[in-house]
């Protein structure tokens, strides 16, 4: 599988949260599962990687996992 790595300038990684819970971020991935985490300093980031936004893949609650 692939293994790589993205930086984004909006990791939100608890949506239930509030919006000042996002930060930059880098997030290294293999296997096909995100390995790691970390905070960046969004001054380090590309223009275009500072737009970018991650957040937990939506889920639909009545699907009862089919």
């Amino acid at each position: 599988m692939a293994q790589g790595a993205i930086r984004v300038g909006h990791c939100i990684a608890d949506p239930g949260r509030a919006a000042a819970s996002a930060f930059a971020a880098g997030i290294a991935f293999g296997d096909g599962r995100i390995t790691h985490v970390s905070p960046l300093d969004r001054a380090a980031l590309t223009a275009h990687e500072a737009r970018a936004i991650a957040l937990p893949g939506l889920a639909n609650a009545h699907d009862h996992g089919r």
